[in-house]
């Protein structure tokens, strides 16, 4: 027996219909850390980048000396943000630890 929504009047299965398919679902997270860990990849290549850039235009231009600062900040942001994405990569990891684990 369906259940039906008020407000959009759909036809919606009872909780116990809604199983999903495991390997969807391993698909689906092996996927997302993959994405994840490009994405850590291409905030690194940009923080050095970035670095390079600024630090070639320090030496060249006659600028203060807090220029040479810039770097640092930008590299601190980068990796606060990859320790970030790190913590959620190990998250799903080990959930696909366990899902392997107790197939």
């Amino acid at each position: 027996m369906a259940h039906t929504t008020q407000a959009a009047r759909v036809q919606v299965p009872p909780p116990s219909d809604r199983r999903v398919d495991p390997q969807f679902i391993y698909k689906t997270i092996r996927e997302e850390v993959i994405d994840q860990k490009r994405c850590q990849f291409q905030l690194l290549s940009l923080s050095v980048t970035l670095t390079a850039g600024v630090l070639a235009y320090g030496t060249k231009a006659d600028v203060a000396p807090l220029v040479f600062l810039a770097p640092l900040v930008m590299n601190v942001v980068a990796i606060v943000i990859i320790l970030d994405k790190a913590v959620s990569v190990q998250r799903k990891v080990g959930y696909l630890h366990m899902m392997e684990e107790f197939r």
